[in-house]
């Protein structure tokens, strides 16, 4: 699943810890991880945001892979 916004972006590097009022992307990452899920957030100010989820899904018998 990928979720694209070209709207304003942000430094994700300045939004790593909580920031004493919302935990909605902290949550996410959380959640998706706890599935085995993988969770990549892409973002640059005034360019936009891309947010990636991929889970495991069993593509042969006995084999996993993240799709």
């Amino acid at each position: 699943m990928q979720v694209i916004d070209d709207g304003d972006g942000f430094n994700v590097s300045e939004h790593q810890a909580f920031n004493g009022h919302s935990l909605g992307l902290h949550d996410m990452n959380d959640r998706i991880k706890s599935l085995n899920g993988i969770f990549d957030l892409q973002s640059d100010p005034q360019v936009g945001t891309t947010i990636t989820v991929k889970f495991p899904v069993q593509t042969n018998k006995g084999s996993f892979q993240h799709v």
